[in-house]
């Protein structure tokens, strides 16, 4: 390209040098061509004739001997070939900007050899000293050690055996570090133990107590110079005999006239003062060193002996142990207060709220409840079991009745509606019932329908209490009815005889 840009200006330089030789004394105004005419007149019309005087001969053909109109400039070009270009060195390149690398593939790496690595492989002996270790060469083995010295060990303390170890170096890794221990018995690398005045607890070193210029075990009773430290401020100490340690002094074996303790409410003592009052009882005890207990206890105990520290819920009211829990209760019934126990089930129900709430909302209601002293996760939503057990005068529905609904049986095939839900039962009439002044079949006086934790699908059951009946009700958002909270408990061998029962 650039060649054929030199021509071409080669070419434009040629018809310029050429256009612009002289024309010798050409007097006409329009004779272009140059020659040698000096009287030309306005009627030539021919080069050279002196006698010309046309003006519109604009040829440049010197031949030319005809008067033309001619209006191009120049002799046409009548080369074949293009002029030679005999430049011998190529036109400058004034980019300033290279030429894009419009290519999508890398150039072809055509090496066949890798590049040298020019690495050194590091000595044993080099490796040892780049990681800070001393090179031990011997004729038999040669090792890379160095000494590494102990952690710092805890305030008030001191070393008890030697604070630095050798550490072997092996296949890039510096043998296990030693930590520190406690050890006042044996010494050994990286132990230690506490100051004098000081003893080890709770992994630190603190004051001890016997080590005062005043031996505190040297009083009445006491053994001199028996004195173990527990805190910085108590200790104990060994005692003479029928003396144990206790209340930081040496106490006697065996005391008298005890009073017992931790009476509940809704219940009292089962001993009698002169008068015939129940009274506090007072016991003799004796110190036992294996158990480290006083026998027998001081603490009340439910029962009905007469002798020890032995009490009796209050008459209505029956014992009722749920967990770790003991306490006297009204035994349930129509006017009883709640919480209350059902004793010939071993059931303790809750107080019934006034406002209605969706299946959901029972169950977390059951599960956050506090009431009665017992605690939060002691409550639960009642089964379908626990419910039947406070059904009363419909034998259908009550526990072991014709309904199979229960907790073994949850399904839809378990129900039979002309059984479970049959209004038309003579017994379950409500207006055959005249000494139950609630008009429902409940113990506890319940008119309600209440929710039950058992299942079936996305239904649970219920119980319809102003009939007897059992049923089921959607779980969902939009069902809502009221609820009562049950805790399980355990009955125990005095269950009834101080219960205070009343028929329904």
């Amino acid at each position: 390209m650039k060649k054929l840009q030199m021509l071409a200006v080669l070419i434009l330089s040629l018809l310029f040098v050429l256009s612009c030789v002289s024309d010798d004394d050409d007097e006409d105004q329009t004779d272009t061509y140059s020659g040698s005419d000096t009287t030309d007149t306005a009627t030539d019309t021919l080069p050279g004739d002196q006698t010309d005087s046309d003006y519109s001969d604009t040829g440049h053909d010197p031949a030319d001997s005809q008067s033309d109109n001619d209006s191009d400039t120049q002799a046409p070009d009548n080369d074949t070939q293009p002029a030679p270009d005999n430049d011998t060195q190529p036109a400058p390149d004034n980019d300033t900007t290279p030429a894009p690398d419009n290519d999508s593939q890398p150039a072809a790496d055509d090496d066949t050899e890798s590049a040298p690595d020019e690495d050194v492989e590091l000595t044993e002996e080099e490796k040892c000293t780049a990681a800070g270790g001393t090179w031990n060469e011997n004729e038999t083995e040669s090792t890379c050690t160095k000494t590494a010295n102990c952690a710092e060990i805890p305030e008030n303390s001191e070393p008890n055996g030697e604070t630095s170890y050798t550490q072997t170096y092996t296949d890039g890794t510096w043998s296990d570090e030693i930590p520190v221990e406690y050890n006042s018995e044996e010494a050994g690398v990286c132990r230690f133990k506490c100051t004098v005045g000081h003893f080890w607890h709770d992994s630190a070193c603190i004051a001890d107590p016997c080590s005062a210029e005043t031996d505190p075990c040297d009083k009445e009773n006491t053994t001199p110079g028996s004195c173990s430290p527990i805190d910085e401020t108590t200790f104990t100490c060994g005692c003479i005999e029928e003396y144990h340690w206790e209340n930081n002094e040496c106490t006697s074996n065996s005391r008298t006239e005890v009073a017992c303790t931790g009476l509940p409410e809704k219940a009292h003592w089962n001993i009698e003062d002169l008068e015939g009052e129940t009274t506090t009882p007072v016991i003799d005890q004796t110190w036992n060193d294996e158990t480290q207990l006083w026998e027998p206890s001081e603490k009340g105990e439910n029962g009905t002996q007469t002798e020890g520290c032995y009490f009796s819920c209050n008459e209505n009211y029956g014992w009722a142990v749920a967990g770790e829990i003991g306490k006297c209760l009204q035994e349930c019934s129509l006017t009883s207060e709640t919480p209350c126990k059902d004793s010939a089930n071993g059931r303790i129900w809750s107080a019934r709220p006034t406002y209605y709430k969706t299946w959901s909302e029972a169950k977390e209601y059951c599960e956050n409840l506090e009431e009665g002293g017992y605690p939060q996760g002691t409550w639960q939503l009642p089964t379908i079991n626990d419910l039947r057990t406070i059904i009363v005068r419909c034998t259908y529905n009550m526990p072991g009745g014709d309904c199979e609904v229960t907790d073994e049986c949850t399904t839809s095939s378990c129900y039979n509606n002309l059984v479970c839900n049959n209004t038309n039962h003579k017994e379950c009439k409500t207006d055959n019932n005249s000494n139950d002044s609630c008009g429902s079949h409940s113990k506890l006086c319940e008119t309600n329908t209440l929710w039950s934790t058992s299942k079936n699908g996305s239904n649970a059951w219920i119980v319809k209490f102003s009939e007897g009946n059992i049923g089921y009700s959607s779980t969902d958002n939009n069902t809502t009815h009221p609820v009562r909270c049950v805790i399980r408990y355990n009955l125990n061998e005095n269950e009834g005889e101080d219960s205070g029962n009343q028929d329904d």
